[in-house]
């Protein structure tokens, strides 16, 4: 079967059977892979590994051709599912009063390889084990689903759905309870106060997956006025938008892009890809500054 697995990427992408058969060795396939380094808010460097264009292609095709029939549900997983976003996340939340934030530590490269296959075979039953194992193979590099790969953030809410289901059945023992999971980042917020035992519930789910929480970023939080959900502020009234900071950031590299004609590209397209966000997010406040400076 992983003959005709190859035989349709083959046909499918244009790339030639030999490629497909490197792509898919675990060994060898680190040639497709270019290391990066890319700066964190704590100013230490996040190692990615980024795919060269034909395994993008390829590892494009595979969410879409082989995986992309598995759905989740939007009002959960709210990361790397068409029709879901950071604001969905947060609006979830937006009523409630009381908060419990958990981070799950070193997550993409947390994802253990077998176990993740042993998933995948329960859930695409039309395939046998070794064109799953094939296909992930070249989903991974050295067998690590890293951040870089363009299938990793799909794969990853594969790996967590058990996880997000039976946290769904657990809270239901607790009254207005809301549970979502933006990638590695886990939110439940109430109108009641959080029980203490929802951690222990999460830190077992998470150990079953060989997984573990980072402490340093899990908190509760009960003060409505500064929760921040998925980094978007949630305000007194329900409603959801960006901080402050954000805004008053974004109208000065604004005034400095239409003032001096010597800004650089890169500004001017940090802006405009800030605009599109917001613009998403709160549209209300996007077309205020619309108006103002256009």
């Amino acid at each position: 079967m992983v003959e005709d697995i190859v035989n349709e990427i083959v046909f499918h992408t244009g790339i030639n059977k030999e490629t497909i058969l490197l792509m898919g060795n675990m060994v060898l396939n680190n040639r497709f892979y270019k290391r990066a380094a890319i700066a964190k808010k704590d100013g230490s460097k996040r190692i990615i590994y980024l795919p060269d264009s034909e395994l993008k292609l390829v590892q494009h095709f595979i969410v879409s051709y082989y995986f992309s029939s598995y759905k989740f549900d939007r009002n959960i997983v709210t990361a790397y599912i068409k029709g879901s976003s950071v604001k969905n996340n947060a609006l979830q939340h937006r009523f409630n009063e009381h908060f419990l934030f958990i981070d799950i530590h070193d997550f993409f490269n947390s994802i253990d390889f077998d176990l993740l296959l042993e998933i995948m075979i329960k859930i695409f039953k039309n395939y046998d084990k070794k064109s799953l194992e094939f296909l992930l193979d070249i989903c991974s590099y050295k067998r690590k689903f890293v951040q870089g790969c363009v299938s990793s953030p799909f794969l990853s809410n594969i790996y967590m759905a058990d996880f997000d289901n039976n946290i769904l059945q657990a809270i239901k023992d607790f009254d207005t309870t809301i549970y979502t999971r933006y990638s590695d980042d886990i939110t439940f917020s109430s109108k009641n106060l959080i029980d203490n035992s929802i951690s222990l519930i999460v830190e077992n789910g998470l150990k079953s997956l060989k997984l573990r929480i980072n402490y340093k970023k899990t908190h509760f939080s009960s003060n409505l006025q500064n929760v921040k959900v998925t980094g978007l502020r949630i305000k007194g009234n329900g409603f959801v938008s960006l901080d402050t900071k954000f805004k008053k950031k974004l109208k000065n590299e604004i005034y400095i892009c239409l003032h001096f004609p010597e800004t650089s590209k890169d500004l001017i397209e940090q802006v405009i890809g800030k605009l599109s966000y917001l613009k998403s997010i709160d549209p209300y406040y996007y077309n205020k500054l619309n108006i103002k400076y256009w």
